[in-house]
C-alpha cells in the first residue's frame, strides 16, 4: 500500500505553491507588511536547518545506510560518519546563518538595534503578528513536505550522515542571495509592496527549478542521489 499517496498530496511543488498563496493572500487582505515576507523566507532558513537536524537525528537511529555504512567502517570512517556530524552540522550551519542574517538586519531592521545581535533582533520580529504567522505557515510547509517525502516513504534508509551534510546549503545560499538583494531594495523602496509579490513569485519559481534540478535541500529527494553522495547533485 503506497501510504505516501494516500497521505498528503504528491506533486513535489504543492505545498511550495500553497505556502505563496498564503504569502499573497497576507500582504493583499490580511493586512501583513511588505517585510514580512522577506523575514519569513529569511526564518525559513533556519526551519530548514532544524528539520535537516531532525532528518539527521532519524537517519542515524533508524537508517539502514548509516548504520551499514558504520559497521563496514574504520574506526577514523566512524568518527568521519558518525554522531558526532549532528552536532558539527548545527554549529557550522547556523555560523554560516549568523552571517547573514548580520546582514538582512542591516537592511530591513531600522528599530531592532545592533544588527549583530541577531538572537534580540529575530525575537523583536517574531513580536509582530504577521511575521508570525508568516513563520507559521513555513513550518507547515517543511514539516508537511519532510513527512511526505523522507518519513512516510523511508527516504531515511537510503542516507548516511555524511551524505545529508551539505544538502541544504545550496538551496539555502541561493535563497538567501534573493533575500538579502530583497532586503536592499526595500530599504531603498520603503518595503513596497510590489516588491513583496515579486519576491514571492520569484522565490516560487527558484524553488520550481531546484526541484526539477534536484538542487541544494531537494537533492536529497532525488532518485538520481545515491546514499555515498555528498554535496549537490
Amino acid at each position: 500500500m503506497n501510504y505516501r499517496r494516500l497521505a498528503l498530496p504528491t506533486h513535489p511543488m504543492f505545498f511550495l505553491v500553497l505556502q505563496a498563496i498564503v504569502f499573497l493572500v497576507g500582504i493583499l487582505f490580511l493586512g501583513w507588511h511588505a517585510d514580512a515576507i522577506v523575514v519569513a523566507y529569511f526564518f525559513e532558513t533556519v526551519i530548514i536547518g532544524l528539520f535537516h537536524i531532525v532528518k539527521m537525528l532519524i537517519v542515524y537511529f533508524s537508517g539502514n545506510a548509516q548504520r551499514e555504512a558504520l559497521r563496514n567502517a574504520t574506526i577514523e570512517q566512524q568518527k568521519q560518519n558518525g554522531f558526532f556530524l549532528i552536532p558539527f552540522f548545527c554549529i557550522h550551519y547556523f555560523f554560516f546563518l549568523f552571517v547573514q542574517s548580520v546582514f538582512m538586519f542591516m537592511f530591513i531592521s531600522n528599530d531592532t538595534g545592533n544588527s549583530f545581535n541577531v538572537i534580540a533582533n529575530y525575537a523583536a520580529m517574531l513580536q509582530r503578528e504577521d511575521v508570525q504567522q508568516a513563520v507559521l505557515v513555513s513550518c507547515f510547509t517543511h514539516a508537511a513536505m519532510t513527512m511526505r517525502d523522507f518519513i512516510l516513504p523511508k527516504l531515511y534508509h537510503e542516507y548516511s550522515l555524511a551524505g545529508m551534510f551539505f544538502q541544504p546549503y545550496g538551496r539555502v545560499l541561493l535563497q538567501q542571495i534573493v533575500v538579502i538583494l530583497s532586503g536592499f531594495f526595500f530599504m531603498l523602496f520603503n518595503g513596497a509592496l510590489v516588491l513583496a509579490i515579486l519576491l514571492i513569485l520569484f522565490r516560487t519559481a527558484l524553488d520550481a527549478w531546484m526541484i526539477k534540478w534536484g538542487r541544494g535541500n531537494f537533492a536529497m529527494f532525488s532518485k538520481e542521489r545515491k546514499p555515498s553522495d555528498g554535496g549537490f547533485i
